[in-house]
C-alpha cells in the first residue's frame, strides 16, 4: 500500500466496539520503515496534533479522500451494529469505489450493504432496510 505525502484519505472501518461501519478521514504526514505516519481529523474537522502509525489491517478499506463518494451510515448520524459494512450508496457504487480501495492486504468475510431507508428525523417512522452486496 502505497499512501502518498500529504494526501487525505477516507478509511472505513467495521468497530470491534459497536460492530458499526465507522468513517475516519486521516492525512500522511511520513513514513517510517515504509509504515505510514498518519493524522486524523476530528470532528470538528481539524487535524489532531497526535502521529500514528497506520499499521496493517485486512480489514479496512482505504480511499483517497477526492475520489471517495461511499457514505457510511454512521455518517448520517445513525447507524445500525450488524458486523456489515453499511454503506448509503447504490451497489454499483459500492463496487466501484471498492475498485480504488488502496489496501492491498484487503480481505474480509463481512458483508457489505446497501442502505435503502434510514429510520432518522426525516423518516420517523421507517424500518431500517438493507440489501446486501456481494463483491
Amino acid at each position: 500500500m502505497e499512501l502518498k505525502i500529504n494526501n487525505e484519505y477516507k478509511m472505513f472501518a467495521v468497530s470491534s466496539f459497536m460492530a458499526h461501519t465507522q468513517m475516519s478521514v486521516f492525512k500522511v504526514v511520513g513514513h517510517s520503515e515504509n509504515t505510514p505516519i498518519i493524522v486524523m481529523k476530528n470532528h470538528k474537522g481539524n487535524w489532531e496534533r497526535k502521529k500514528k502509525l497506520l499499521g496493517e489491517s485486512k480489514e479496512y478499506i482505504i480511499i483517497p479522500l477526492n475520489d471517495c463518494i461511499l457514505k457510511a451510515d454512521s455518517e448520517t448520524g445513525s447507524f445500525t451494529g450488524n458486523a456489515c459494512f453499511n454503506f448509503m450508496n447504490t451497489e454499483t457504487e459500492i463496487k466501484e469505489q471498492l475498485k480504488l480501495n488502496l489496501n492491498d492486504s484487503f480481505e474480509t468475510d463481512l458483508k457489505f450493504n446497501r442502505v435503502i431507508v434510514v429510520k432518522d428525523d426525516k423518516n420517523p417512522y421507517a424500518e431500517n432496510q438493507y440489501l446486501e452486496v456481494a463483491v
